[in-house]
């Protein structure tokens, strides 16, 4: 069974092939070919509602396959020119809390 990213359950305990199929990382074809069994394990972003809600569970990177990314909130210049110093407080305030684990852990 294909799969995006890393390899397929059963390659990760020894026992078959791993297939590598390029989808669009944490995105509508990545979902839909988890949602509906196209493929065993996809790059998806816990940050994705649609996990939950489909009853996906994470599965831990031992290997150190895929590596932690850093959230960085990005806004135009003419949002920062129109709305001041007030919303790059509020902008820093909430960076300094990002984490790249579920629930802050």
């Amino acid at each position: 069974m294909p799969i995006r990213h890393g390899a397929s359950l059963s390659a990760l305990s020894g026992s078959g092939p791993v297939a590598v199929v390029a989808l669009d990382a944490g995105g509508p074809l990545t979902g839909g070919a988890v949602h509906e069994g196209l493929v065993d394990v996809g790059l998806m972003f816990i940050t994705d509602p649609t996990i939950e809600a489909a009853g996906l569970v994470e599965r831990v990177d031992a290997r150190g396959l895929e590596p932690a990314v850093s959230i960085t909130p990005v806004v135009r210049i003419e949002i920062v020119e129109r709305w001041g110093t007030d919303l790059v407080a509020v902008i820093e305030s909430i960076s300094a809390r990002l984490t790249t684990r579920l629930g802050g852990r």
